[in-house]
């Protein structure tokens, strides 16, 4: 998110935000909930939801393989 002045701070704060700053912390949120599922092995992912974006799904997918070749060794 863009720097703000002070008012911007104390909104902040208060957990008052913008549309577009909502949109973007639910898909952290979102990305951070599925990459601890598949972390924990809770979950597979075998193709791309369609909410995460493409360079969010090619590192997601990395860490995947990495976490598989350590559980074939």
């Amino acid at each position: 998110m863009e720097k703000t002045g002070k008012l911007g701070v104390f909104r902040r704060w208060l957990g008052i935000y913008s549309k577009e700053e909502r949109e973007v912390l639910d898909y952290a949120r979102k990305l951070k909930k599925t990459t601890m599922q598949i972390i924990r092995g809770q979950l597979t992912l075998l193709s791309r939801p369609e909410w995460m974006r493409h360079e969010d799904w090619v590192e997601v997918r990395k860490l995947q393989n990495k976490l598989e070749r350590r559980c074939r060794k």
